[in-house]
């Protein structure tokens, strides 16, 4: 009898020979300092697998999904369609003006009294005075105004918005192959005060300019191909130069998928001058790519991944990072605790896609997350089941269960859960977990098997699987949808030998 490790940290890309393992909703706690070997020493590994969080509703707000948004306490300052929202904590969202377009993304920046907001479909930039005081009157007055000075841009307007050491940096529209590559400060303190002379050239390499973040003092300058680093000095007339030796070879692949990512640096989507779509971290010192083999190869297989949305938000502890793919129907997210890459689906119309939530953000104290698909805004909630009542369906497919190409028998199966947790009613008081099992390498699936994971308080359920079949390549798919906690703590197979 044998005893092998089943659920591992690959994911199935080139082939399904090579491996067909695959995680939907689900992350791994490793509590050894982060090791990735779960081959523990009776094969029930020192590792957790929990269910994803779920998300609750916080608002509704029409069919128009977020385009861009940004907190500045008390408020959570929102762009959707053409209409520029300002959201209370209780939810209540006051509409205060309109922009140029409908549709496509909205960049914002702020200083603390003014909310910056740049338009790329349009070029055209808005100023929200947060904390505006009239000097007539002394007066506190809110307004919402296009940024009407003719230098702003350059006279061509703006692509991108970054701010820093209380300096707004736009990205300018490209009219020819120079101004591509053109970025611009405002005024000190000031997004409304544009000074025509007051720009440079993002000119290390010739690739265009797409977009700009300031982040841990140093002001990045995203190309297609490249990336440049941008400090301020304090110098006149232009307080900022190129940092010596940082010019980069990677660009940004996706402009919507740099999220800020702690201390760790800006997270992204990237793209070098002759290589794949990769997902990096962007540290002080330089790229660190936290993409591995099979995640690339399966964006490699994207029609696009310009369209990527990403985010960054903690789970007790845990700081991860999603990059959601609407096109192409897809959700990877990155745990930097465990190092391992799982993908997150959402239940929609009775089909299994791509997550709904993209955009996120801490508002007082919560995470809170846009749909891609239409104005609703939700709670990423540890403690919710279900997203927004629509149902989470956690899979796990195993690695290849084989030994020396020998014929096994699979006696049984068993999955040491968090049990006894079902509902006191209706769906999930009765909770279950699924498993189908292949025997041509992850190709097709038997008939599903149920086995029970405890009605509430049943502490003592065993989650076991017996006579499963045989042959040389076993493959395992577990599956759990019930609006209950799922906690995997450990797993052990009975695998016999054919006799040769």
């Amino acid at each position: 009898m044998s005893n092998p490790q089943i659920f591992g940290v690959a994911n199935r890309a080139r082939s399904l020979a090579v491996t067909a393992q695959y995680r939907a909703n689900v992350f791994y706690d490793f509590p050894i300092a982060g090791a990735q070997d779960r081959d523990g020493p009776n094969a029930r590994a020192p590792v957790s697998i929990f269910g994803r969080p779920g998300l609750r509703l916080f608002g509704n707000y029409g069919a128009d999904p977020v385009r861009g948004w940004r907190v500045v306490l008390p408020w959570l300052y929102v762009v959707m369609g053409n209409t520029f929202y300002r959201i209370a904590n209780n939810t209540v969202a006051a509409v205060i003006g309109v922009i140029g377009s409908n549709s496509g993304p909205i960049y914002m920046r702020d200083n603390g009294t003014q909310l910056m907001i740049v338009d790329p479909q349009t070029g055209q930039g808005w100023n929200w005075q947060i904390f505006g005081v009239s000097a007539a009157t002394g007066q506190a007055q809110d307004t919402f105004a296009l940024i009407a000075d003719p230098d702003f841009g350059l006279g061509f307007g703006a692509t991108h918005v970054g701010y820093l050491n209380n300096f707004f940096v736009i990205g300018v529209r490209g009219a020819n192959p120079l101004t591509t590559q053109v970025f611009q400060i405002s005024d000190v303190g000031d997004c409304t005060g544009w000074n025509a002379a007051q720009f440079d050239l993002a000119d290390s390499d010739s690739d265009a300019l797409i977009a700009v973040a300031g982040y841990q003092n140093i002001m990045r300058l995203f190309g297609t191909r490249t990336t440049e680093s941008w400090s301020d000095v304090g110098a006149a007339p232009f307080p900022f130069n190129r940092m010596p030796a940082t010019s980069m070879g990677y660009g940004c692949a996706a402009v919507n998928s740099i999220a800020e990512f702690g201390d760790m640096g800006l997270a992204m989507l990237a793209a070098g001058r002759y290589g794949s779509p990769i997902p990096v971290l962007l540290m002080p010192e330089g790229y660190r790519p936290i993409g591995d083999d099979n995640l690339i190869a399966n964006l490699e297989g994207y029609a696009t991944v310009a369209d990527a949305i990403g985010a960054s938000y903690m789970i007790q502890g845990r700081r991860f990072y999603q990059l959601n793919f609407k096109s192409a129907g897809h959700t990877w997210v990155w745990d930097s605790e465990s190092q391992v890459w799982c993908e997150y689906t959402s239940f929609l119309n009775g089909v299994e896609t791509n997550f709904v939530g993209g955009l996120s953000e801490q508002f007082f104290g919560q995470t809170i997350m846009a749909d891609i698909n239409d104005g609703h805004i939700y709670i990423l909630d540890s403690d919710t089941y279900t997203d927004a009542d629509r149902p989470i369906i956690h899979h796990l497919i195993s690695q290849h269960l084989f030994q020396s190409d020998k014929q096994q028998v699979l006696n049984s199966v068993q999955f040491d859960m968090e049990e006894g947790d079902g509902l006191p009613l209706g769906q999930g008081s009765n909770p279950l977990i699924v498993l189908r099992v292949s025997r041509d390498k992850g190709r097709t699936w038997s008939t599903p098997m149920t086995a029970q994971i405890g009605a509430q308080g049943l502490y003592q359920t065993r989650a076991i699987f017996r006579r499963l079949g045989r042959a040389r390549d076993l493959t395992l798919w577990l599956m759990h949808s019930d609006p209950t906690k799922f906690v995997l703590t450990g797993e052990a197979a009975d695998v016999g030998m054919m006799p040769t």
